[in-house]
């Protein structure tokens, strides 16, 4: 009997990994509260028919991944009062703990990037796979080469201090460390700037 543990099935290819965050012009996803406060007013008080559209494309994913402390916001902490998106959830964490029904909607806790986002691809029935925060998670993902398209849309606010996209102690962001993009779109609105772009294979 064959006992060699087996490699891990790899990320479909002919399904993109999109990540998609906000952020303030100081470069906060979230305030120390966690609250997004205008830093997604694109989405809701002021969208325009131009936000519409990423506002829509945002909500047509196949499944979703997020990590485990906006989980602990948005479920144990009843930010959301349901799942805001009705796909396969996965929640990036080291900690062991037993899949979810919200909702209807299955939540599934894994370890590592790649495993994630294999099994979010596998789950996403051909649609792409969003990226959400947090913050760690999403500059964890930017470095790792994983991803397809980046976008992020940047409100005209300063918040003065919160939860940042990028520091020094997130991997691939800190000194000598480069990644580079392509801008494929520059969108702007009262709201915000909205930046797609496409990351450079190195």
């Amino acid at each position: 009997m064959d006992t060699t543990p087996s490699e891990p099935t790899p990320a479909r290819k002919d399904v993109p990994a999109i990540l998609d965050i906000g952020i303030s012009l100081d470069g906060f996803v979230a305030t120390n509260e966690q609250d997004p406060a205008e830093i997604h007013d694109w989405m809701f008080g002021r969208k325009t028919a131009a936000d519409e559209v990423f506002a829509r494309d945002i909500m047509d994913r196949g499944s979703v991944i997020m990590g485990r402390n906006t989980f602990n916001i948005c479920y144990d902490g009843k930010a959301w009062d349901g799942p805001a998106w009705p796909v396969p959830m996965f929640v990036v964490t080291h900690e062991e703990r037993e899949p979810l029904d919200w909702d209807g909607v299955p939540y599934t806790f894994i370890s590592g990037l790649e495993e994630a986002l294999a099994a979010a691809k596998e789950a996403s029935d051909g649609r792409p796979v969003q990226i959400m925060g947090g913050g760690k998670l999403a500059a964890a993902y930017i470095a790792s080469g994983l991803l397809d398209e980046v976008r992020i849309h940047i409100a005209p606010v300063l918040i003065g201090s919160g939860v940042p996209l990028f520091t020094a102690e997130n991997p691939g962001t800190g000194a000598g460390q480069v990644a580079e993009f392509d801008v494929v779109s520059s969108v702007q609105t009262p709201a915000a700037t909205h930046l797609v772009l496409k990351p450079r294979r190195n």
